[in-house]
């Protein structure tokens, strides 16, 4: 660590650790905590929940492109966390696919709020991301086009879960009823718990907390600077 001086100011800064022993680090606290006899925060046990094997009864009654797409991303994301210690599955966030095209963050919301049973309950969801994409713009909204998956940030894990087990293969909750009119399968919700990389998590806190500290020097000194 140094310290800059300029415009009156001392800016203490760390140098970045590379990336690989950046994640060295994360685990090694990983390992530390199972010594020390503490609980895992990886969270494994929720990358089964909402599985659907391809040989299950459930599997039998679905589209085998669904079934495939959702066998290979439990496959990749086990491959995953196997291979990076520094990142976990997250206990309150959710990858939601199949949304329809149409559909923006509120309507995602409030689907959600009502397929789950939330809408008494105060502000249940933090946040809705939409994933868009940049090259290709709907001509509706002038923004980009949606890619039908979406994360969804609550502040509870109780309420992340229950919206899984509610919304993941439901396709009643996206309003279609049995099959299309041309006859193909409804669409189903696409539901699992994400994977978060804790090292990125760790270094936006540690941005967001400098953003925050000096906003509050800066709202200080116009306050000063007002008395003055």
């Amino acid at each position: 660590p140094f310290v800059i001086e300029g415009s009156g100011q001392l800016l203490h800064v760390d140098v970045a650790k590379p990336k690989r022993e950046a994640n060295k680090t994360f685990a090694e606290s990983r390992k530390a905590d199972r010594v020390a006899g503490k609980s895992s925060k990886r969270n494994l046990e929720l990358l089964v929940e909402g599985l659907i094997p391809p040989e299950s009864a459930v599997a039998k009654t679905m589209d085998p492109m669904d079934v495939k797409e959702r066998w290979m991303s439990y496959q990749q994301r086990k491959r995953e966390l196997a291979k990076n210690a520094s990142k976990f599955v997250s206990d309150s966030r959710l990858s939601v696919k199949n949304i329809p095209r149409t559909w923006d963050e509120d309507r995602i919301k409030r689907c959600i709020l009502d397929v789950v049973g939330l809408k008494g309950k105060s502000k249940p969801i933090r946040q809705v991301k939409l994933l868009r994409w940049n090259a290709r713009i709907d001509p509706l909204t002038g923004k980009g086009a949606s890619k039908q998956h979406a994360y969804v940030q609550f502040n509870d894990h109780e309420d992340a879960l229950e919206c899984l087990r509610k919304l993941n293969n439901n396709p009643d909750a996206l309003g279609f009823k049995g099959k299309h009119k041309k006859g193909m399968l409804a669409p189903a919700p696409f539901v699992e718990f994400a994977i978060e990389n804790g090292v990125l998590l760790q270094a936006r806190s540690r941005r967001n907390a400098m953003q925050a500290d000096k906003s509050h020097k800066s709202d200080r000194k116009r306050r000063r600077q007002g008395t003055s």
